[in-house]
């Protein structure tokens, strides 16, 4: 698996580690140290699950 933008990813996602909850897909739309990550996922079951991450010098 890459993550780079453009990229797509699929996983057998199990709900607490056991649980079949079908496929999660995810699309990175923003990748980078200055930008962030930012990511467009859903999956059967919850079709839209999106995370958006900022990277702060600590």
């Amino acid at each position: 698996m890459s993550w780079e933008v453009g990229s797509t990813s699929h996983f057998k996602f199990r709900l607490f580690g056991f649980i079949p909850f079908g496929t999660h897909t995810i699309n990175v739309i923003r990748f980078g140290s200055d930008d962030g990550i930012y990511t467009y996922e859903g999956n059967e079951h919850v079709p839209t699950w999106n995370h958006e991450i900022i990277l702060e010098e600590g």
